[in-house]
């Protein structure tokens, strides 16, 4: 993977929807499996397995879907894996481990979001204050694009060819405006 791949991951969250519900519940069904096929072998990580399903639904989902996956995560890992099968919240022991899991988790999902608003920033333009609000016209892909100082959002003009033809026209016609008008005033 690229830096520009795990750049477009970061920036924007490429699963949504009832796709985003399906990969939630394979977040967690998929590291319970694991950790129902290791139960006879291990004890005390209950939670463990299920941190990078927390991370990589923070990187492909989004936020709120990471918190889904971080919630299913815990209560699965209360009910199957730590005290009695199928009681939740029955000693300190789910307590503690689970609050150190969603606290992780928390860190992990707003770690995410910081990197993801860090680039987002990267990605903007200088902001100065005598350009605030003023458009800024580009070019990507063949497309024009008019976007503004200090904003995040930018508008799809069209074609490249198409809109500097609906510009010279548009700079015609305020040439002719002008001009109109000063021959008003005068005469």
């Amino acid at each position: 993977m690229n830096r520009a791949e795990m750049k477009r991951w970061l920036l924007s969250p490429s699963v949504t929807g009832y796709r985003a519900l399906l990969w939630c519940l394979l977040a967690v069904a998929i590291p319970a499996t694991f950790r129902i096929s290791v139960d006879e072998l291990v004890t005390g990580v209950a939670v463990t397995p299920f941190f990078p399903s927390v991370l990589l639904a923070a990187i492909f989902m989004g936020a709120r879907y990471a918190a889904v996956v971080t919630i299913a995560s815990a209560t699965i890992a209360d009910a199957f894996f730590i005290g009695p099968p199928l009681e939740l919240f029955e000693g300190p022991s789910d307590l503690i481990a689970l609050g150190i899991f969603l606290f992780a988790s928390a860190m992990i999902i707003a770690f995410v979001q910081l990197v993801r608003v860090l680039l987002t920033d990267a990605n903007q333009p200088e902001r100065t204050p005598w350009s605030k609000g003023s458009i800024v016209f580009s070019l990507e892909k063949g497309q024009a694009w008019a976007g503004w100082h200090g904003e995040r959002s930018r508008v799809r003009l069209g074609p490249q060819e198409e809109v500097a033809e609906m510009m010279e026209d548009f700079l015609a016609q305020v040439e002719l405006g002008k001009y109109l008008n000063s021959k008003a005033r005068r005469g």
